[in-house]
C-alpha cells in the first residue's frame, strides 16, 4: 500500500482521477489511499494550506460526500472541518454544491452535519433542515444548538422549548416553518 500511495503522490491530479476511476482497484485499496492521504494532508502545516484545501476539495471532496458509505461521509465532514473559513471561502464552487446536495439525503445526520456547516457561510439553504431538526433530533442540547444557529442564520428570535411538551413543541415549529414559508415566497 505504501508504495502505491508514493507512486500516487508523484502523479498529476488528473492522472490520479483517471486511475481512481479504474475499477481494477477494489474498494479497500481505494479506501487505504483516501485514508492515508487524508491523515497525510490533515498533517501538513506549512505555508500552502490553501493548495492543500484546493486538491482535497476538488479530487476527493465530491466522492467522499456522495459515498453511500456513512464512515467516508463523516471522514469528509472531519477533513472539512480541518480547513479555515477563508480556506473554504476561496472554493465555494466546489463544496457548497455538495453540501446542498446531502440536504436530500436519506440520513437525517448527513442532513443536519451539511445544514450546519452551510450555516457557518449564512446559506439560506440549510434553514429548512435546521427547522426540521427539531422534530427528529432527540438530544435536548442538540435541539437547543439547532435554535441558536437558526437564530443566528435568520435573525429571528422565535422561541423553541425542546422540553415543552409535544404540542407546545408542534406549534413552536409551526411559526419557524411559516416564517420561512413567507421568505420562501417573498422571493418568488
Amino acid at each position: 500500500i505504501f508504495d502505491y500511495i508514493n507512486f500516487r503522490r508523484s502523479l498529476t491530479p488528473a492522472e490520479q482521477d483517471d486511475l481512481m476511476d479504474m475499477d481494477e482497484f477494489p474498494d479497500i485499496m481505494r479506501q487505504a489511499i483516501l485514508d492515508a492521504r487524508a491523515r497525510r494532508q490533515a498533517s501538513i502545516r506549512f505555508r500552502d494550506r490553501e493548495a492543500v484545501a484546493a486538491e482535497f476539495l476538488e479530487y476527493e471532496w465530491e466522492n467522499m460526500v456522495s459515498s453511500k458509505d456513512d464512515d467516508q461521509v463523516r471522514q469528509a465532514f472531519r477533513f472539512l472541518g480541518q480547513f479555515s473559513s477563508a480556506e473554504l471561502h476561496a472554493h465555494q464552487d466546489i463544496w457548497v454544491p455538495a453540501l446542498r446536495a446531502l440536504l436530500q439525503s436519506d440520513n437525517p445526520e448527513h442532513r443536519l452535519r451539511a445544514a450546519s456547516r452551510l450555516h457557518s457561510i449564512q446559506d439560506p439553504a440549510a434553514i429548512p433542515v435546521l427547522i426540521d431538526g427539531f422534530r427528529y433530533e432527540s438530544e435536548i442540547p442538540f435541539k437547543r444548538s439547532l435554535l441558536n444557529q437558526l437564530q443566528r442564520t435568520t435573525g429571528q428570535d422565535f422561541p423553541f422549548d425542546p422540553t415543552a411538551p409535544e404540542d407546545v413543541r408542534e406549534e413552536q415549529i409551526r411559526v419557524w416553518e411559516d416564517w420561512w414559508a413567507e421568505q420562501v415566497q417573498e422571493e418568488q
